[in-house]
């Protein structure tokens, strides 16, 4: 499957109404690929767009929306998963940001023209107006920008050294909001778990590490609370925490119980452990919190694709998924063996 043939089926099509078209098409494109696509058309035309719309600030809501949307389904999480976790895991910079960026840097190259150009004239003319009058018009709108980032664009040439000032000032200063977010768990409360193990903006590498699709995703949705244990699911349906419990242990159900309590899943965890173990002794000092806490946040190829297979056999035995597959093996093998005679 070609990149160009899914960026035309999105592009032909109203992208909520095409969810399940798109996913298939891009389930046969690896991770890499994914975000390759993402970089290179969706993101690059959401900017560009935003740029030439004329829009207040050089950026038109509906375009996030529709980026964050591209980016849920890359990682495979449900809608309502929040943008910082989006964000956080992807190590994708929002479209905001960039189109802030463009338009600051458009402004300073506009105010470093040579006098007597035509554009370098209109440019003059717009800003005479805009320190005119009261009205607003772009030349304000993009000096308010720069006044958000503590930029004077006034005051800086058009040069290479401006353009990565300018770049690394914007992306600092989202990157400080994004920490700041993940901590704030009045606004976001999804992410009690995940301040405890993301502590760094950054693409996580287990996106590339684990190859199956289906095992990622679920991983993912384990990381981003995205996913149907009673502490998530009763927090839709208006349970208090500690009502949402365990249906074996009638405890609550959290992803410290998933992974570390629960005796649902027992032979499955301790042959995850003696493995993890084995490849890293010293965890056999930790509590069994702390144990779980690096296996949720520490970047290790193995550790990544072990723990991803024991959270993949793990939801598929809750859902009753894994059950069913072991009845199906214990019936085929009872129907090829032959009877013994007493």
């Amino acid at each position: 499957m070609k990149l160009s043939t899914v960026w035309l089926i999105l592009r032909q099509n109203d992208i909520s109404k095409k969810e399940s078209t798109a996913c298939i098409l891009l389930n046969d494109i690896n991770t890499l690929a994914q975000y390759t696509f993402f970089f290179e058309t969706v993101r690059n035309t959401i900017v560009m767009g935003n740029f030439s719309s004329g829009s207040r600030d050089g950026f038109d809501e509906n375009q996030q929306m529709h980026s964050n949307w591209f980016l849920r389904l890359i990682l495979g999480v449900k809608q309502g998963t929040s943008t910082p976790m989006l964000h956080g895991e992807s190590g994708v910079v929002p479209p905001s940001t960039l189109c802030h960026q463009q338009v600051m840097l458009y402004y300073i190259r506009l105010n470093s023209l040579p006098q007597g150009s035509v554009l370098k004239s209109v440019f003059l003319d717009m800003k005479r107006l805009s320190d005119l009058s009261s009205t607003n018009n772009w030349c304000s709108h993009v000096l308010s920008i720069g006044n958000r980032y503590g930029l004077e664009l006034d005051a800086f040439d058009f040069n290479e050294a401006t353009k990565q000032h300018v770049k690394s000032v914007a992306k600092e200063k989202f990157i400080s909001k994004w920490l700041s977010n993940i901590n704030d768990h009045s606004l976001y409360p999804g992410l009690r778990l995940y301040k405890l193990f993301k502590h760094e903006f950054a693409c996580e590498p287990y996106l590339q590490n684990i190859k199956s699709v289906q095992i990622r995703k679920t991983f993912t949705r384990f990381r981003c609370s995205s996913h149907f244990l009673e502490i998530e699911r009763g927090r839709y349906v208006g349970k208090l925490e500690h009502e949402r419990l365990c249906s074996v242990c009638n405890i609550v159900e959290n992803e410290f119980h998933f992974v570390m309590i629960c005796p649902l899943y027992s032979e499955l965890r301790n042959s995850f452990i003696s493995k993890i173990t084995s490849m890293f002794p010293l965890l056999l000092e930790y509590s069994p919190y702390e144990q779980f806490l690096f296996f949720m946040g520490f970047n290790d190829l193995d550790l990544h694709c072990l723990f991803s297979r024991f959270i993949q056999d793990a939801t598929d035995l809750r859902s009753g998924v894994g059950v069913a597959q072991q009845t199906a093996e214990n019936e085929r093998l009872c129907a090829g063996s032959s009877p013994h005679r007493s």
